[in-house]
């Protein structure tokens, strides 16, 4: 099973973000998450809008506005994260869609009779209309259980279990004196070498991927 990109980036982010869950006051800002993995911030903006429009994060706007998430990292599960930016992972398309693209009509098995004017002579019997919407629903039987076994899975990782040792949260916040800022950053880049490693990309637990 392949992640999206934006999947990528926002378990990543969501990671940070537990990361300093009960280490720092939040709200987190988005250049605080950024210090320690450059995700692109006009991306990232995007990302944490869907995930508080899922309810897994809060957010505040403002100068000293951020983000923070809604619950204990151990009760935010990797299942609800990946439903949240990528919609119908784990479910099937619906029924209309699914019998107006994969069921077959009679007039459709009438029109591939050995009498149809457009065939050859003595083609192949065509399989009975039972016998294709059989192997029709088992197919969608093997890819709805695996559907469920892969969300399963995904349900029993929670962002606890992504939180590194090491890390060491940066408590500064961005200001818009330019000096100050300037020592920030030389500040926030000593922190985020101890802790970018753990959040750069391929660099997920790879039973997770």
């Amino acid at each position: 099973m392949k992640l999206t990109k934006s999947t990528e980036y926002g378990i990543r982010a969501l990671a940070i973000l537990a990361a300093y869950h009960g280490k720092v006051e939040p709200p987190i800002s988005i250049h605080q998450i950024t210090s320690h993995d450059p995700i692109p911030i006009p991306f990232l903006e995007q990302i944490l809008f869907r995930l508080r429009k899922n309810s897994i994060i809060q957010a505040k706007r403002g100068k000293l506005g951020g983000y923070w998430l809604a619950r204990p990292p151990h009760q935010i599960n990797l299942a609800e994260v990946i439903e949240a930016l990528e919609p119908n992972t784990f479910s099937l398309t619906s029924k209309e869609n699914s019998s107006n693209s994969d069921s077959i009509n009679e007039n459709q098995i009438d029109s591939l009779s050995p009498n149809s004017s457009s065939l050859p002579e003595s083609p192949p019997s065509p399989p009975s209309l039972s016998s294709l919407q059989n192997t029709i629903a088992k197919v969608h039987d093997l890819i709805g259980k695996y559907l469920n076994l892969s969300r399963n899975f995904f349900s029993q990782a929670t962002l606890d279990q992504l939180i590194p040792d090491n890390f060491t949260p940066n408590s500064n916040r961005p200001t818009n004196n330019p000096k100050k800022h300037s020592s920030l950053s030389s500040q926030n880049s000593k922190t985020a070498q101890n802790s970018n490693s753990a959040f750069q990309d391929n660099e997920l637990p790879s039973n997770l991927l």
